[in-house]
């Protein structure tokens, strides 16, 4: 059955190619043109039977820069080379595509390295290019992106160069294949990270794969001092640099798990205008390629304007510290108030310990968690924000359930340190003299009180 008319005409349209890909399909197509005229004018009979050429040699004999010379020529003078051409030249008059411009402007990609990364690309998008790649490069079978292949397509300038330093390194876009290879080799073959076409197609997110972004927090403020000690640091810092060249700064976050450093990372964010993303450092122990991870997360927020946070940020390894330094002007580091995150030359830090909260702090996050009464030991028990929060999902099973799972919790934070003593007798199977009975009842009242006194009353200054 062949399709009518009025199939066509039903039919859904194709999706629109993004103009970076368009270009290196009309670039390479221009460039078949050419070498199929090329290799047409052979002057010697049966050579296309030998592996190299007679012609191909004589090609290779002629002064540098006469072959290119020719090939712009035949550009202009072809009629369907030159249909090509303009075409080409009506993409770039229309403007550059806006989400490839912003993620080369944003990740600071010179000319070269962008034609580079969107041949690489390309390929991705379109494993089907890669045998026109092997056919431009007059290979036997399909290629990658390589950089002579990209001079050519492009017409580079002769000084054009990418090495080391490379923000396509440096960012994990695009890498060679062979990674103890020197990247300025012009045959080198290329990759590029398949994760940018969904950035690039609207479909990124602000995260990699490891990372989630936290919403705003509207919360109470659990550390106020804190926050606006941090607020005022990176702020002022920011202020204070020039574009593109401000300090990188860190700000740790040292507190043991549940006392709320993600929440007050998210509040800092808030005020500074910006959103959190939080990765969990510890996973990056268990990828095979810690540090390409690690850059992903940071190029994500790179390029939506988030802040990192590292979870566990002490548990990084080394090789993914390094390979972030200096690609984030702001970054938060949780850690548990034990151990430290290693420092970094090329970033200036804030060290913020985060005290125990109050008993009116805790009372206010209870107040934004539940409707009803707080039980004893969120009144009397020196909890941290996460266990308030555990209390509440506990309560409905009875406040003694509430007492025996923090409890439990509380002990397994410290196993060395505590161990639980039974406790089979009440105050009535305690016999002593009347007054010390009054003075241990009375200690017990003091104990109990002891929050009211040091909280309610603003005494605790006073320890």
């Amino acid at each position: 059955m062949t399709d009518t008319p009025t199939d066509a005409a039903h039919a859904p349209a194709a999706p629109a190619e993004p103009a970076w890909l368009t270009e290196v399909r009309l670039r390479a197509g221009r460039r078949a043109l050419w070498l199929r005229s090329l290799w047409a004018d052979s002057r010697y009979p049966g050579e296309e039977a030998m592996a190299i050429s007679h012609s191909e040699v004589d090609r290779a004999m002629r002064p540098a820069g006469e072959l290119a010379l020719a090939e712009r020529r035949f550009y202009r003078e072809d009629a369907t080379a030159a249909i090509v051409s303009e075409r080409i030249s009506q993409l770039l008059a229309a403007g550059p595509d806006l989400r490839w411009d912003q993620l080369t402007r944003t990740l600071g990609l010179s000319v070269p390295e962008a034609n580079l990364l969107a041949l690489a690309l390309a390929a991705e998008a379109a494993p089907e290019l890669r045998r026109v790649y092997g056919y431009l490069s007059d290979g036997v079978g399909p290629a990658d992106a390589s950089l002579s292949l990209a001079r050519v397509l492009w017409d580079w300038p002769p000084d054009a160069r990418i090495d080391a330093r490379s923000a396509l390194l440096r960012w994990r876009l695009a890498w060679p294949r062979d990674a103890g290879r020197d990247p300025g080799t012009a045959e080198g073959q290329w990759y590029a990270d398949p994760l940018l076409l969904a950035e690039l197609a609207g479909d990124g997110t602000p995260s990699g794969p490891l990372g989630h972004r936290v919403e705003p927090a509207g919360g109470p403020v659990l550390y106020p001092a804190a926050l606006d000690e941090i607020v005022a640091f990176a702020g002022a810092l920011s202020a204070a640099g020039e574009p593109g060249r401000q300090a990188a700064i860190e700000v740790e976050l040292a507190g043991p798990a549940g006392a709320g450093k993600t929440l007050l990372a998210a509040q800092a964010c808030q005020k500074l205008g910006k959103s959190l993303v939080s990765v969990d450092a510890a996973t990056l122990a268990g990828d095979p390629a810690p540090a390409a991870a690690a850059v992903r997360e940071v190029r994500q927020a790179r390029l939506h304007g988030t802040v990192l946070t590292w979870q566990h940020a002490d548990q990084r390894p080394a090789s993914a510290v390094a390979a972030v330094d200096g690609l984030a002007d702001l970054t938060f580091l949780e850690t548990d108030g034990v151990t430290v995150a290693p420092a970094r030359p090329a970033a200036v830090r804030l060290h913020c310990a985060l005290p125990a909260v109050d008993r009116d702090t805790r009372h206010r996050l209870w107040s934004e968690m539940s409707h009803e009464p707080a039980p004893a030991p969120v009144t009397d028990w020196a909890l941290l924000p996460g266990e308030v929060a555990t209390a509440a999902q506990v309560l409905p099973a009875g406040e003694s359930a509430v007492s025996s799972v923090l409890r439990r919790s509380i002990l397994a934070a410290a196993p060395d340190l505590l161990t639980p003593v039974p406790l089979p007798y009440t105050w009535a199977d305690l016999v002593l003299a009347p007054h010390v009975a009054e003075h241990l009842h009375e200690l017990e009242s003091r104990v109990s009180l002891r929050g009211e006194v040091l909280d309610g009353w603003g005494l605790a200054n006073l320890r």
